[in-house]
């Protein structure tokens, strides 16, 4: 008992809920205003009635903080009710007591993101409880809100216990928020599966390559040298522009573009372009010089192959999210090798217009596949790379 007998603050919590609580509360009101002016804990001798000593520590009391977790008003008895309906709980005990007597100020103290109980939960003679203020001690700002808490106190004890009141204390300055990524402009399509994706590329380029190369059938054969790198020249134009086409308003619908004449005219000068070098690189080495009418190169036509599927890639790489021109086309030149050796193995390449145009979708679907693959496994390393590094 503090001298004068009427100066103290009294703690009621429940231990077990908000001890913790209810013990970093006791040490700041201590080293504010002395262990003699504080407690939190009802000494009991045996065979003293517990309600008459409750009842006299709270009344020489000045303040009661009522510490108040989730499960204040709710957590059940041994009969599964709700414990402050038991007459015997301690801190209904005491609450009470405190609410009823008009010299003792009770302030509910709300810890752990706790709400505070409505009246109707609360036991008659407890329900003013519900019309107090309350004060929420957060852990994210503790210091802060037990100063205020003390504040309440000094002003609340000031003649009594001859301590000053102290200004507020200022709220702690949050630290400043991470910058944010500029958000990207362009619009968010959410892609189909990898699988999914590889297989409508091929699709695509193997069609469009089969329908483009059947179009162009009608160029005739040509019985002079000119005539005839001309002639070889326009088939592969013919059948890759469109390829380019089809495949770059495929995948701008898939990657979420809108600007479709933009990247149809881009595809399309993609696939001539990979047409006509491709097949330069192989008529001029082969049908320049003197030569017998059906020779072959099968050399030269692996490295013609590859130079398209090299400038295929490269469009298809300028149109992917985020863009990859260096490895699509790697991608696409390697892929039109492989394909163009196992057509060459297999005995595959001329003779008549199905089979060619068979040719050329196969070339078509390998290099746009093979090229989409190896996109979407740089997009998923890049993607796993930083739960990799944590």
């Amino acid at each position: 008992m503090s001298p004068g007998g009427h100066q103290r603050i009294f703690i009621s919590y429940r231990r077990e809920e908000t001890s913790a609580h209810a013990g970093r509360i006791y040490d700041g009101m201590v080293s504010r205003f002395g262990e003699e002016n504080v407690f939190m804990d009802v000494e009991m001798e045996p065979g003293v009635d517990f309600v008459d000593r409750i009842t006299e520590v709270v009344s020489s009391c000045t303040v009661l903080i009522a510490v108040i977790g989730k499960d204040w008003a709710t957590a059940p008895g041994p009969d599964g009710s709700p414990r402050l309906h038991d007459e015997a709980d301690f801190v209904r005990l005491e609450v009470a007591t405190a609410v009823q007597n008009p010299d003792v100020t009770v302030i509910p103290a709300l810890v752990d993101k706790a709400q505070m109980p409505k009246a109707e939960q609360l036991p008659e003679e407890m329900r003013h409880l519900a019309r107090r203020n309350a004060l929420e001690l957060s852990d994210g700002r503790w210091r802060y809100d037990v100063g205020r808490l003390n504040q309440t106190l000094e002003h609340l004890l000031e003649g009594l216990t001859g301590f000053p009141v102290i200004v507020d204390p200022e709220p702690p300055t949050p630290p400043p928020e991470p910058a944010k990524p500029a958000p990207d402009p362009r619009p968010k399509v959410a892609r189909p599966p990898a699988a999914q994706l590889v297989i409508e590329g091929i699709a695509v380029a193997a069609i469009a390559a089969f329908v483009g190369r059947w179009l162009v059938s009608t160029v005739p054969e040509a019985h002079t040298t000119a005539g005839e790198i001309t002639a070889l020249m326009l088939r592969r134009i013919g059948s890759w522009g469109l390829t380019g086409l089809a495949v770059a308003l495929w995948l701008g619908a898939r990657t979420g573009r809108t600007d479709f004449a933009r990247i149809g005219l881009l595809g399309l000068a993609a696939g001539v372009l990979a047409g006509a070098v491709g097949g330069a690189s192989w008529a001029l080495p082969v049908l320049l010089p003197d030569h017998e009418r059906g020779v072959t190169n099968p050399k030269l036509e692996v490295l013609s192959i590859a130079i398209t599927g090299g400038l295929f890639g490269l469009m298809i790489g300028a149109l992917w999210r985020p863009p990859r021109v260096a490895a699509a086309v790697l991608a696409g030149f390697v892929a039109g090798a492989v394909v163009q050796l196992i057509l060459n193995r297999a005995g595959v390449g001329g003779g008549k217009v199905p089979e060619v145009c068979f040719v050329f979708a196969a070339r078509a679907g390998t290099v746009t596949g093979f090229t989409l693959i190896t996109l979407l496994a740089l997009d998923y390393q890049q993607e796993t790379e930083p739960a990799r590094e944590g």
